[in-house]
Order: structure tokens, then C-alpha cells, then sequence
């Protein structure tokens, strides 16, 4: 792939939150403020799904380019399909993407307990806080 220079890389990315992990002391009830406190773990990466089919590579000779008009053999496309997995990795293992998977770990954990604890007492409600 010579001239090649840069990628834009699309996938889908999973993270996940291990709730074995919760215990009885992770969950606290205060009756004086109405609050039950449970504390989850940080969210951590499941899996990627790369999606070869929206990848936009960058050429400094051609502009930019679809990955469907440039034709790879097996072997470069696995390489190439590394290299991309190898970066989302490291992208998503930089601070603020681990802030958002953890943002994003405490609203999920949220709708699920606040309807259950709803439904047995509507004057509760849930925080949901980090271990």
C-alpha cells in the first residue's frame, strides 16, 4: 500500500460492567434521604466490531478514498484490519474515552435499578457511584 498515510477507522465499540463484582456491602439504603447507594465497578472494554466497510483511508497522492475502491489481498486486509483494531485499542484506552465508557456504565446501571426500586417505593430513588 505504498503512499498510504492515514486512516479513519469506524467500529463498535462495547464496554461493560461486571455486576458479580457487587456486593452486599456496594449497596447502602440512607431512610433519611430516601437514597439507595449502589457502587458498580469501572466500566471496562468488551469488544471491538470494526466495520472494514466504512473505512475511509487518506493518500497523499489521491485524497481520500473508500475502502471499496482499493483493492487488498487477503493478507494485506488482515494486516490492515490489526493495525485498525490495534489503534481503536489504544484510543480507547486513553482517560477520557474511559470517563465516557464509565459515564455511560453509571446511566445504564441507573435504568436498570430505578424502576425496580421505583415500583417498591416511589419515594426512593438510586445514586449509583464507583467502587
Amino acid at each position: 500500500m505504498p503512499g498510504l498515510c492515514f486512516f479513519i477507522t469506524v467500529a463498535l465499540i462495547v464496554s461493560t460492567i461486571d455486576l458479580t463484582q457487587i456486593t452486599a456491602d456496594d449497596i447502602s439504603l440512607n431512610e433519611d434521604t430516601y437514597e439507595l447507594t449502589i457502587r458498580i465497578p469501572h466500566a471496562v472494554l468488551y469488544k471491538t466490531i470494526f466495520d472494514p466497510s466504512k473505512t475511509e483511508i487518506g493518500d497523499a497522492q489521491n485524497g481520500w478514498l473508500a475502502f471499496g475502491s482499493i483493492k487488498l489481498d487477503a493478507e494485506q486486509q488482515k494486516e490492515f484490519e490489526v493495525t485498525a483494531e490495534q489503534e481503536l485499542k489504544t484510543r480507547l484506552s486513553e482517560k477520557e474515552c474511559l470517563e465516557e465508557a464509565d459515564r455511560f456504565a453509571k446511566l445504564s446501571a441507573y435504568e436498570t435499578y430505578q424502576p425496580i426500586v421505583k415500583t417498591i417505593s416511589p419515594a426512593y430513588k438510586v445514586i449509583i457511584e464507583f467502587q
